[in-house]
């Protein structure tokens, strides 16, 4: 996914974020053990997340982040409060 701040891309400054990639891997937890011990910056370390997704977020040298997910249950928008177009009716 990729997002930009006043319209335009460029490198983040410190302590911002404009983009990020996001990555589906099988085993988060082992992916994140592997990047830690190879030197990765950990911004956050795995957690749950209400819809369904276990992820991480590591940083890069350039200043980039990166969230690996890992699906782990497949919940409906509406059990974890996002709305659909069909909700909203």
């Amino acid at each position: 996914m990729m997002g930009a701040a006043g319209g335009e891309y460029h490198p983040p400054h410190p302590n911002e974020v404009n983009q990020y990639v996001h990555v589906h891997v099988e085993d988060v937890d082992r992916h994140f053990d592997h990047a830690k011990q190879f030197g990765a910056r950990i911004v956050k370390p795995p957690n749950n997340m209400p819809f369904g997704e276990r992820q991480y977020v590591a940083e890069d040298l350039a200043g980039h982040r990166w969230v690996f997910s890992q699906s782990i249950a497949d919940l409906a928008p509406e059990k974890w409060g996002a709305t659909t177009p069909q909700s909203k009716k």
